[in-house]
């Protein structure tokens, strides 16, 4: 075949070394999105529970206002939406 047994064995080397860095390098990526992905998990999870924490503190007249300025805050939106939708109706 016009090639020698060390020349061979030489590229199946360099090939095997080749796909051990890409096994590594894939696994090392699935890695870190695990990681990144469970620290976000964890900080949503901790965020949850300092609102929750917070939420059982504030009084029901802070739980009102809280409401009212979400509710305007979505009427604004609703608002902006509108907007848009006649911007681009026209």
């Amino acid at each position: 075949m016009g090639i020698c047994l060390s020349d061979f064995e030489e590229s199946c080397k360099v090939i095997a070394s080749i796909m051990d860095n890409l096994i590594l390098e894939i696994f090392d990526e699935r890695i870190k999105l695990a990681i990144h992905t469970v620290e976000k998990a964890m900080m949503f999870y901790n965020n949850f529970l300092e609102k929750q924490a917070r939420y059982q503190q504030e009084t029901a007249q802070q739980r009102a206002a809280e409401k009212d300025w979400i509710d305007h805050q979505r009427q604004q939106l609703r608002e902006v939406e509108q907007y848009i939708e006649a911007v681009i109706g026209h």
